[in-house]
C-alpha cells in the first residue's frame, strides 16, 4: 500500500505542478503484480442531485478552458518577436577579432 500511496502523491504533484502525464486512476493488483490505469468518466445517469450539478459545472469548466486556450494561441501567434539591434552588438570571432558574418563571405569566396 506504501507504494500506492507513493505513487498517489506523484501524480498529485505531476497534476498541481502541471506536467506529465497525470493518470485519472491509478490502483495496484497484487496477484498479478500489475499497475492498472483507467480513465473514469461520469455517470451520465446519475440521479445523485450533487453528482448533476458537478457534471455540469465541468462542463462548464472544460469550455473555459477550451476557450481560454484558443485565446491564448491567437495572442501568441498575433505576437511576433523582432529583433532590432539597438545596442550595437554583434559576434566576434575571438582569435582574429572579425565579425562572424565577415569570415562567411570570406570562405565562401574561397
Amino acid at each position: 500500500m506504501g507504494v500506492v500511496a507513493g505513487f498517489l502523491v506523484q501524480n498529485t504533484l505531476k497534476f498541481l505542478l502541471n506536467f506529465g502525464e497525470v493518470s485519472q486512476y491509478l490502483g495496484y493488483n497484487a496477484l498479478n503484480d500489475f499497475f492498472p490505469r483507467f480513465t473514469l468518466k461520469p455517470n451520465a445517469n446519475c440521479d445523485n442531485n450533487a453528482c448533476i450539478r458537478l457534471q455540469k459545472k465541468k462542463v462548464v469548466y472544460l469550455k473555459q478552458k477550451e476557450k481560454e486556450k484558443e485565446e491564448k494561441e491567437k495572442k501568441e501567434e498575433e505576437v511576433a518577436i523582432v529583433h532590432e539591434e539597438d545596442w550595437g552588438i554583434s559576434v566576434v570571432d575571438e582569435e582574429e577579432g572579425t565579425k562572424k558574418e565577415e569570415l562567411a563571405v570570406t570562405e565562401r569566396s574561397k
